[in-house]
């Protein structure tokens, strides 16, 4: 059976496997103020309830579920992001106004920003007086909390769990707004997950399996989250599988498996985003840009690579008039780097990528 390498998140699971670990997510989140709820999106409207009517800004590339998360309070508007993505502090500054009371920032991929962006953001906060609320969903394991007053990750892009996400702060947070919050519990999820184990280790080949039990329940789910303003708090099954998992493990497979990758791609029709990739930045995914992204892609998934596009900007209502992030959107593609493969899989996927460029550059 041909072993496949997927872009998803959504991690298969063992429950053979599971033991309490010491150095879980909650060991790594032991010095925040922490609120353990049951998606990133949650995280975000929580923190929009902290300051409910208030403009946010958040960055012009982003995907839906960001830009969901803060719709329900207050007005959104947008700053420009560069093709490195790093922050164009003139565009930020052009629409910093008395009412904006929170800015959103991303270090996409796991890239962290420069230390003089850092300083900068931090100047201009300084300046205006508004708040930072660090969505880390991508360089949570690079950095928990570099500059934010706020960190907000979806737990379950990192770990396999089936659902889970976290709002955690150096301040106190009001969990009274949370005590009496109902466990969200998504069966369906967890049976995807355990499918996903049989089918990677040859015991069913079967993948309607996953079909069924995951991704139309999955959309299903979303666009009835998407509908509801209620705060759901992350069940215990998925505290007990998120206490299994070791933070420092995952980080350096994952860094190993950027390196290896980066040292058996032949950049020439694909370009790197990042030239610098540094030794803490624990990346979420490799990305490139190229011309022909299509066609690789297509490429890659005829032979068992599954990779992600992040994002289609065209699809995103908000953002769908902004030329520049629909442009860079058509050029970039995600390389999986998850933990639960290896650097005979990041060779195996260098040499496909080395191959289609021989073939169509």
């Amino acid at each position: 059976m041909t072993k496949i390498i997927n872009h998803s998140y959504y991690y298969d699971l063992d429950p053979g496997s599971l033991s309490v670990v010491k150095d879980s997510v909650f060991d790594y989140l032991s010095r925040y103020n922490t609120l353990y709820l049951d998606c990133g999106r949650a995280a975000l409207k929580a923190v929009s309830i902290l300051y409910k009517n208030a403009e946010v800004l958040l960055p012009d590339y982003t995907c839906s579920s960001v830009i969901q998360g803060f719709s329900s309070f207050g007005k959104i508007n947008f700053y420009h992001i560069n093709d490195d993505f790093s922050i164009d502090f003139k565009s930020l500054e052009a629409v910093v106004t008395p009412k904006v009371k929170l800015v959103c920032v991303v270090q996409f991929c796991g890239k962290l920003l420069s230390v003089e962006q850092r300083e900068k953001l931090l100047e201009l906060k300084n300046k205006y007086g508004f708040m930072i609320v660090e969505d880390t969903t991508h360089s949570f394991l690079s950095s928990p909390l570099t500059f934010g007053d706020y960190g907000v990750c979806a737990l379950y892009k990192w770990f396999p769990s089936p659902c889970g996400g976290v709002l955690y702060s150096k301040e106190k947070l009001d969990k009274k707004l949370y005590e009496n919050l109902e466990q969200r519990h998504d069966p369906q999820r967890v049976y995807a997950m355990i499918m996903q184990f049989f089918i990677r280790n040859g015991l069913t080949a079967d993948t309607n399996l996953i079909d069924k039990y995951f991704d139309k329940f999955d959309s299903e789910l979303t666009e009835k989250y998407n509908k509801t303003e209620r705060l759901t708090k992350m069940p215990d099954f998925d505290k007990f599988v998120l206490s299994c998992f070791s933070v420092s493990e995952i980080r350096k497979r994952r860094i190993s498996n950027v390196k290896t990758l980066m040292e058996n791609i032949n950049f020439d029709a694909v370009k790197p985003v990042f030239n610098d990739i540094g030794n803490n930045d624990c990346m979420f995914v490799y990305p490139i840009y190229l011309k022909e992204r299509d066609s690789l892609k297509n490429y890659l998934a005829q032979n068992k690579v599954f990779t992600a596009v992040y994002w289609n900007i065209k699809n995103i209502p908000q953002l769908r008039s902004n030329t520049d992030s629909i442009k860079r959107s058509e050029r970039i593609l995600a390389l999986p780097v998850n933990h639960n493969y290896d650097s005979n899989d990041m060779v195996l996927m260098a040499e496909l990528i080395n191959k289609w460029q021989k073939t169509n550059c």
